[in-house]
């Protein structure tokens, strides 16, 4: 688990294909066992495995604010193969987002243990991406989450000034993405 959680970095180039919807689905098992506020399980998911459903999808997204439009993937080229989308019943609130961010933490841990790559998205049109997944007005869709073959190696790099945290490509196109150090991270008491 820590390897994992030490590794796992956005991923924004993938390849073609390379991740086979058996071993998805198996990495969305997953979601069964994140928290949930008294247990509740209000989070949905819809996994968008049909090519052309990941198509239209991916044309309502934006990618990596700080590295476009080198980081922006090209369908056919080096697009996601598979979505997640994560949604709620009803209006969300603090848990609601809560909830879904250890369930998105541990898929997207899921699929680095296994090999693969995926990137959290919230930047995305909502309205649109609804229609076309056909989410009821009775939900509220929250995120996305990009998976498939990474073709990319996006290197940690610790950091002690807060000033610094921008992620950003150096001239070779590698993704570095600087981190606090612990002791600039969390006081100790």
């Amino acid at each position: 688990v820590i390897e994992a959680l030490r590794s796992r970095r956005s991923i924004r180039r993938f390849c073609p294909d390379g991740m086979p919807e058996e071993i998805f689905r198996k990495i969305l098992e997953v979601l069964r066992y994140a928290p949930s506020g008294s247990n509740r399980q209000k989070l949905r998911y819809i996994a968008v495995t049909s090519q052309e459903k990941c198509r239209e999808v991916f044309a309502c997204t934006a990618w990596g604010r700080l590295v476009t439009p080198r980081r922006q993937p090209e369908w056919g080229k080096d697009a996601p193969q598979y979505f997640l989308a994560v949604t709620v019943s009803g209006a969300s609130g603090p848990l609601a987002h809560a909830e879904a961010g250890a369930a998105i933490q541990s898929v997207m841990l899921a699929a680095t243990a296994a090999g693969f790559g995926s990137c959290w998205l919230g930047a995305f049109d909502r309205d649109k991406v609804k229609a076309i997944l056909g989410i009821g007005a009775e939900s509220e869709l929250l995120y996305l989450v990009a998976f498939g073959q990474p073709a990319e190696n996006p290197v940690t790099d610790e950091i002690t000034d807060k000033n610094g945290v921008n992620y950003y490509l150096d001239s070779n196109d590698v993704l570095h993405v600087p981190k606090l150090a612990l002791n600039k991270l969390v006081e100790f008491v």
